[in-house]
């Protein structure tokens, strides 16, 4: 657990600012461990919670690299390409994983066709049928599908009733919301991520947030739906994987800044 004293230091080098979503809501879970080199003179600070971990300050500080080869980590890493070099003495197998960040900070295309079926707000009553997509990804800040149905916010598409597509908040600030979307195989190709994500869409605008969208470089599916929506392409720092290999893009749809 995170206290209070280390919230406002870890806070003061993670802005509110695209891109810094993960930190934000890494911050506000019980699991999560905080990192300074000196918490009265802090040059580096780290953030990890399960398989995520945050990096930002002077990557020259190097006693980071000691705590994060302290804690044995495997799994995403959000880091500026400075720091690479300190997480190969760590791991010399570190992966680069090339990004693209989509930010809706115009006006929302309206959509010329949408697919049968309806879209409705999430409700506890989805969570089996989200399981039934296959992409527990969605809720990893959550305990399970039933706790994301309960507290999240997304938006879901029907047929006969039941939800195949999903779009919701992944992470979040007081200013931008990343958004993920994911469908069922079956159901893929017809719209309905892209009505799911655009009401979604409607949902963030109408709180007075950013909408933001993340994926990787060949994820062409989640890049096609962002551009429909009139999101527009900000440059993007890439994700670093340790001892984990990059998600092939057929099996996720993602925006999101930690996949």
């Amino acid at each position: 657990m995170i206290t209070e004293r280390e919230l406002d230091i870890l806070r003061r080098f993670f802005p509110v600012t695209t891109g810094m979503q993960g930190v934000h809501t890494l911050l506000r879970l019980p699991d999560a461990v905080g990192y300074c080199d000196d918490w009265k003179q802090p040059r580096v600070v780290a953030v990890a919670c399960g398989d995520d971990l945050i990096l930002a300050g002077d990557a020259k500080a190097q006693r980071w690299i000691e705590f994060v080869a302290s804690l044995s980590f495997a799994g995403f890493i959000q880091a500026p390409p400075a720091f690479l070099p300190g997480l190969k003495q760590i791991d010399a197998g570190v992966i680069v994983w090339p990004r693209v960040n989509f930010v809706l900070d115009g006006a929302l295309a309206s959509l010329t066709s949408a697919p049968g079926g309806k879209v409705r707000k999430v409700h506890p009553g989805d969570a089996a049928a989200l399981e039934k997509i296959g992409q527990p990804w969605l809720w990893k800040y959550w305990r399970d599908a039933e706790d994301f149905c309960r507290t999240g916010v997304g938006y879901v598409a029907l047929v006969d009733g039941e939800a195949v597509s999903i779009a919701s908040i992944f992470t979040e600030s007081e200013r931008y919301a990343d958004l993920a979307v994911a469908t069922h195989p079956a159901f893929r190709g017809k719209g309905y991520s892209t009505a799911a994500a655009h009401a979604l869409c409607q949902n963030v605008l109408a709180k007075g947030r950013v909408p933001v969208w993340n994926t990787s470089t060949d994820n062409l599916a989640s890049i096609a739906i962002s551009r429909k929506l009139g999101f527009r392409e900000k440059p993007a720092e890439p994700l670093y994987l340790m001892k984990r290999d990059i998600p092939h893009a057929d099996s996720l749809t993602i925006g999101g800044d930690l996949s």
